[in-house]
């Protein structure tokens, strides 16, 4: 993982070669809830990744930015 975040209920994570973010079930189990997507035009490459409860950040490789998201954006993986 590239980084981890916290919404007040569950952690998030993001897998840097896959760009798949992930909802992890808090506790000791820190099971996998939900699989997501970025959103097209998303950064190839992950090197930062944070959330809280409104909003979503991600650094790219290379990059001198960050992409600001609201989570909505993400896209669920079935």
């Amino acid at each position: 993982p590239v980084g981890l975040g916290w919404d007040g209920e569950t952690f998030w994570s993001a897998d840097a070669d896959t760009k798949l973010v992930y909802q992890h079930q808090s506790g000791e189990t820190f099971t996998v809830i939900g699989t997501y997507r970025l959103p097209t035009g998303s950064p190839e490459r992950l090197s930062a990744f944070t959330r809280n409860k409104d909003m979503i950040w991600i650094a790219a490789e290379g990059a001198n930015t960050l992409l600001v998201l609201q989570p909505r954006s993400l896209v669920p993986v079935k």
